[in-house]
């Protein structure tokens, strides 16, 4: 029986560690122990490559625009300024068709392929515009094999 019971005891132990391992585990992925302010949202706004393990990145965070050189050895501020104002824009303009369009230019009608093609010095004199149907296609004058 008492081995029994000391199972049991190492069993609520561990039970106890790990469920306050698991709490722990959770705070710390929520922002820290007692963090109460969350967090300032930082976005990328666009990057570049500009030689082999360099970027130039433009971030945004708390109201400012920063623009940083990111190498593997560190990060540089190259320019920080604030973040440009957002316009209002006014619902009722927005939904409003935009002005009619300039007219088209008129549709100017060109000539097929085939009368520009018999009017150049490659089109044989009085050659038709298709071939006949029944004639094998030839290959430098000769007549192709097996057709």
């Amino acid at each position: 029986m008492d081995g029994a019971l000391q199972i049991l005891r190492v069993l609520v132990s561990l039970a106890v560690v790990f469920g306050l391992l698991w709490f722990l585990a959770r705070r710390m992925r929520r922002g820290g122990a007692g963090a109460t302010r969350r967090a300032a949202q930082v976005r990328v706004l666009g990057k570049a490559g500009v030689g082999g393990k360099a970027q130039v990145v433009v971030v945004e965070a708390e109201g400012r625009r920063m623009v940083l050189g990111v190498t593997e050895h560190g990060v540089s501020v190259l320019h920080d300024a604030d973040a440009p104002a957002l316009e209002a824009v006014d619902p009722v303009q927005a939904a409003r068709p935009a002005a009619s369009p300039a007219p088209l230019a008129p549709v100017v009608h060109l000539p097929s392929f085939e009368s520009l093609l018999s009017r150049t010095q490659w089109a044989a004199p009085g050659a038709a515009s298709r071939a006949t149907p029944g004639t094998a296609p030839t290959r430098r004058g000769r007549r192709v094999a097996g057709r």
